[in-house]
């Protein structure tokens, strides 16, 4: 069985949603509401992972390693609230987390030949540049370990890993004035590894370290709600098509199904369901053609 580490910063997502009764008579601008359900579930890292967990059940093991705050009420929070299914505003909470060297060496000295590992970087403190690197450096120093990254802010400890994924806006903030595909072959370059960029609604960039470029599309969504947890269910998908050993086209498409599916749920209350994400596999249509300036398209539908 596979064995895949996590390292990451816990959060938790709460979804409040109310049934409106009717407006406030001193106040036509206020609704009179009525609680309806108060959910709580493990959002940022552990999004992830639960999704990943779905995808891998009883084909890899998947542990997670987090800085443990005990309480629950400790565990930096995003509150969202919700009227008639609205999103109408986040609380934040507890937004920082203290740093724990014993964790990460406790987390380095645990990979072995072989692994899958996976950086989910939220930035709210669990893992800092220093430890990337050495994280990196560990799995590279051992056999046939695949590296996974996920994060918001590009940089230079993020050299040398297998799999680099980071979305558009990510990328703009990385050089506003290129394109995907320029951002992904100087990404790819430069760090020596897989990018991938996602693209929302329209699916996603691929370069790989070797050049090779993918333009994954995708038909548009009908049944679109929202995108919150969208980037960790298309990790999950990735990582988990890869311990499949799926080729590379295949692998890119499952990743890019896996995000959108999450997207036709309210945030992350529920995670991927593999029976699901199998049947839509199985049902779409993917056209495949080579431009002249060497991309391939994926379109599927």
């Amino acid at each position: 069985m596979s064995r895949v580490l996590v390292i990451g910063d816990y959060l938790i997502d709460r979804y409040v949603f109310y049934q409106q009764q009717r407006y406030d008579p001193a106040n036509s601008q206020a609704p009179v509401v009525k609680l309806v359900s108060d959910c709580v579930v493990l959002g940022g890292a552990g999004n992830f992972v639960r999704n990943l967990q779905s995808l891998c059940r009883g084909r890899a093991s998947v542990e997670f390693f987090y800085v443990d705050r005990h309480k629950l009420n400790d565990f930096p929070t995003k509150k969202r609230y919700f009227i008639e299914d609205k999103f109408i505003y986040r609380e934040d909470s507890n937004d920082k987390i203290d740093h724990d060297q014993d964790l990460i060496d406790n987390f380095i000295s645990s990979i072995k030949d072989g692994d899958y590992v996976v950086i989910s970087d939220y930035h709210k403190g669990t893992i800092n540049e220093s430890d990337i690197e050495r994280i990196i450096t560990r799995c590279n120093e051992l056999s046939n370990v695949t590296t996974f990254i996920d994060t918001n802010f590009v940089k230079s400890c993020h050299k040398g890993c297998s799999w680099l994924k980071i979305n558009t806006l990510t990328s703009q903030h990385y050089h506003s004035t290129k394109n995907s595909f320029d951002i992904a072959k100087e990404l790819s370059n430069n760090f020596c590894c897989n990018t991938i960029i996602t693209r929302g609604s329209t699916g996603l960039s691929f370069c790989s370290a070797n050049r090779e470029l993918i333009r994954v599309l995708k038909e548009e969504d009908t049944q679109f709600i929202d995108s919150i947890g969208a980037g960790d269910a298309c990790l999950a998908g990735l990582v988990a098509a890869i311990i499949d050993n799926k080729p590379l086209g295949d692998a890119l498409i499952y990743a890019d199904v896996c995000g959108h599916l999450s997207t036709h749920n309210i945030g992350t209350v529920d995670c991927l369901d593999k029976m699901k994400v199998d049947k839509k596999i199985r049902s779409i249509k993917v056209s495949e053609n080579e431009t002249s300036n060497g991309v391939s398209w994926l379109h599927y539908e």
